[in-house]
């Protein structure tokens, strides 16, 4: 371009470039009507003399020749109000705050609104601009006077803004979208295999459909009644969410299969009946109203609504028997259950599936053995499982206030044990209590289900440690070894080896006297002495309770140190004033320096475990049999390699089978000949064990034959004492061993006087095997336990000794009582 448009004239002098200028030449030729807006048409830039664009641009003369043209009055400043942003609105230039006077209520006056947006004056000129009209002009002159409207603190009416920035959207739901979302949901109900729906679920689909979240739980549930009335039925749980389902009713499927779709062909009838059959069933599963915030643990695992009674009569009918044994109806349970559940996998959890699941994953652990079991339909899912025990573990159990005999042993729990390198293994302390008598306490039959993420970090099953200061000055210096109240006799003893008297001379019968009268073989010890006192008593059965776990090493005097706290503890909440703590020996010996020296523990009485008691005595036997022969007798019978583990005591029912037949193959050799020469003796010791297997006298009537028998023994043994030194160290083998018997039987029938006189006898053969630590520890607990009576409470002593207390009876019988700490190790 050589010249310049505005004036026609060749380029000289000072020119300018002008790009962002175009459109107000533009408007400025337009409002002239020069024509230049039509030359200026599709060029980005143009040059020009930079007194033309001035001049052209500034056309205010112009203008006040046209108004002075059409007698458009001159506006003056003088003749116009000063436009204030803060006290005028924007939009119509009133006043924002005319005088309302104190009697017009606040929510009669124009709401005011104060600008906050940095892009405001650009988005207003725009809609100004497309609006067009006086008022647009008016905002467009009064924003030409401000640069920044929050600085000028701009305020304005809010029904002025929203007239000037008018919005289609009418108020309320937008239904027209709405109907045809809700029309979507509801096509998806029908289709769905799910015949119970929650509110909630529901609400959040149709949210997700519409892309907003504009529909209530409330609003929905009306939406439903609106279009299906009566073929929808709402069940409401107090304090929980609201479920629906759809109605159908059988005389449908009838009319469908009967009327509609009947034909002459019989097979195709069967067909039709067993489809019916099936739709019937399945619609009376899809109305059934299942409860899934709890589970089902307690009570019958068969209830009624578990099943609808179609389903149960079906199944009366398919799986039939001539005997209705609980076998049968367990299995038709477990069917009807599975059934259930496929029909509402997500809505239905059988109890009799989730028990099977939660036994698969207690005893086997396998994860791919209980997902292969849901995958068949047969139990539970892994993640039911795991809910339902952290559910149990979760629930309160309310504690026991009962005031009874309550005891507590502690002991080591390792796991991984048997690991290649022998390292990993993980030591705490596990402990039971034993509560008698066994209170039977009502199980609830529900637990509340846990929702969310599911979390089994153990917490519930810990016992917090309390760590232990240890003195300077051991508390064993307190202690004093006294002398022991020794007898020269124990009654209780005697009366009992009087019976194992007995016992063993029935070994020396005739064989077929033995055939006729007993059978095959007569009873071992302990099944003998079960039948022979089977009416004597009282006796009451133990409870047996797990105890959380101790994470510390067994060894650590903290974790001694908090069991014995946790103990005493628990004895105060049940008003028990003596509390009673089993041990092994070496943590019975460092629970005892530590008894001895905290105050706060001075109702806690360590006892020591009779099971290891009776282990290591077995040891001292064969200590002091060792190099006798008997290592080559057991050898006749066990393997011989497993005699070493018999000869410590460490395999203990082996070593007790082992000493058992020794005593009875000596014993027959002692007592037959001397028995089978006296007719009056066999005749009676024959017709004593025939009535006494047969029940027909008591052990207190064995007496009067039981003391011949013994006294015919004792004297056979100190006739073969004096022959030479063999015999008499097999005698005295005899006599070591029956210090077991008599301490079994002790603890089997709970005689306490007897308990003790047979520690009392077991003592000096600990100091000659030097069995030493045992042997300290034997004369520490036998002190404690003469010492009971004058320290403890009446009741309790009474309870303790005299009552059998102190052993721990599982069953309802009478010889059936086992110490403390083998309670523990079976547990």
């Amino acid at each position: 371009m050589d010249y310049c448009i505005l004036c026609d004239d060749t380029k000289c002098g000072d020119v300018v470039c002008v790009k962002r200028g175009l459109e107000t030449l533009v408007e400025v030729s337009k409002k002239k009507k020069d024509g230049i807006a039509a030359k200026l048409h599709g060029r980005d830039s143009i040059t020009v003399h930079k007194d033309c664009r001035k001049k052209y641009i500034n056309h205010v003369k112009e203008v006040a020749e046209c108004d002075k043209e059409n007698n458009v009055p001159l506006k003056r400043r003088s003749s116009s109000s000063i436009f204030d942003f803060n006290a005028h609105c924007l939009y119509c230039g009133n006043a924002l705050e005319p005088e309302f006077g104190n009697r017009t209520p606040l929510r009669k006056r124009p709401k005011i609104c104060t600008v906050t947006a940095e892009d405001a004056k650009c988005k207003i000129l725009e809609k100004a601009k497309t609006i067009g009209g006086e008022q647009a002009d008016a905002v467009v002159l009064r924003l030409s006077s401000v640069l920044d409207l929050r600085a000028a603190n701009c305020r304005y009416h809010i029904d002025c803004y929203r007239k000037f920035h008018p919005t289609n959207n009418s108020p309320g739901r937008p239904w027209v979208a709405g109907r045809s979302a809700f029309e979507e949901l509801c096509q998806q109900l029908e289709k769905d295999s799910e015949c119970q729906f929650s509110v909630t679920e529901v609400t959040e689909k149709l949210n997700n459909i519409a892309g907003e979240n504009s529909y209530s739980p409330r609003y929905v549930k009306e939406l439903l009644k609106e279009k299906y009335q009566e073929e929808v039925i709402f069940t409401d749980f107090p304090g929980k969410n609201s479920v629906f389902c759809f109605r159908g009713t059988a005389n449908r499927f009838v009319y469908d299969h009967w009327h509609d779709e009947r034909k002459k062909s019989g097979d195709d009838d069967r067909v039709r009946i067993v489809k019916a059959a099936a739709k019937i069933i399945r619609e009376d599963i899809r109305l059934r109203a299942f409860d899934m915030n709890t589970y089902l643990v307690g009570g019958e695992l068969d209830e009624d609504y578990l099943v609808p009674d179609s389903l149960r009569l079906f199944m009366s009918e398919t799986i039939k028997s001539t005997t209705e044994s609980k076998q049968v109806q367990r299995t038709r349970e477990a069917i009807s259950q599975s059934i259930v559940s496929a029909c509402r996998p997500r809505s239905y959890i059988s109890p009799i599936q989730l028990h099977l699941s939660v036994h698969a994953f207690l005893n086997e652990g396998s994860r791919q053995l209980i997902d292969l079991l849901h995958s068949l339909g047969f139990a539970a899912s892994y993640t039911e499982s795991r809910r339902f025990i952290g559910s149990l573990l979760n629930t309160e159990q309310p504690e026991d206030m009962t005031r009874r005999f309550v005891q507590w042993a502690f002991d080591n729990a390792d796991y991984n044990v048997r690991t290649l390198d022998g390292h990993g293994t993980f030591h705490n302390m596990g402990g039971i209590s034993c509560s008698t008598p066994k209170q039977h306490q009502s199980i609830p039959n529900t637990v509340s289900r846990t929702k969310g993420k599911i979390v089994m970090d153990g917490t519930k099953g810990r016992i917090p440690v309390v760590p232990y200061v240890k003195p300077a000055l051991s508390s064993f210096k307190s202690i004093y070894a006294s002398d022991l109240k020794v007898k020269r006799s124990f009654p209780s003893m005697e009366k009992a080896l009087q019976i194992d008297s007995v016992w063993m001379s029935s070994f020396t019968l005739p064989k077929e006297l033995i055939q006729a009268r007993f059978g095959t073989r007569l009873p071992s010890w302990s099944g003998y002495m079960e039948v022979a006192h089977a009416d004597s008593g009282p006796y009451d059965v133990s409870e047996v309770k797990f105890l959380p776990f101790i994470n510390l090493d067994p060894t650590n005097l903290s974790c001694i140190y908090t069991a014995l706290n946790f103990a005493s503890d628990q004895c105060r909440k049940q008003q028990l004033k003596t509390c009673f703590v089993t041990f092994d020996q070496p943590l019975f010996m460092k629970a005892t320096e530590i008894s001895t020296g905290c105050p706060e523990l001075k109702q806690v009485v360590v006892m020591l475990g009779g099971f290891h008691l009776i282990m290591s005595y077995l040891g001292c036997i064969c200590e002091i049999m060792s190099g006798s022969g008997l290592e080559d007798l057991f050898a006749t019978v066990y393997a011989k390699n497993s005699v070493p583990q018999i000869m410590s005591g460490h395999s203990y029912a082996r070593a007790m089978r082992a000493h058992s037949l020794a005593q009875q193959a000596l014993g027959v050799i002692i007592l037959k000949n001397e028995i089978v020469a006296d007719s009056t003796i066999l005749a009676e010791l024959s017709s004593l064990h025939q009535k006494l297997m047969g029940g027909e006298v008591s052990c207190e009537e064995t007496r009067p034959v039981a003391c011949k028998i013994r006294k015919l023994y004792q004297d056979k043994c100190l006739e073969l004492s004096a022959l030479n030194r063999t015999a008499k160290l097999w005698i005295e083998y005899l006599n070591q061993f029956e210090l077991v018997r008599l301490f079994t039987r002790a603890m089997r029938c709970g005689d306490w006087q007897l308990y003790l006189d047979s520690m009392k006898a077991m003592l000096p053969y600990f100091h000659a095997a030097a069995h030493l630590p045992y042997a300290k520890a034997v004369h520490i607990h036998l002190q404690k336990m003469e010492a009971l009576e004058e320290e403890m409470d009446p009741f309790e002593f009474e309870n303790f000794t005299r009552r059998g207390y102190f052993t721990v009876r599982h069953q309802e019988v009478f010889f059936k009582g086992v110490p403390m700490d083998l309670t523990i190790e079976k547990s």
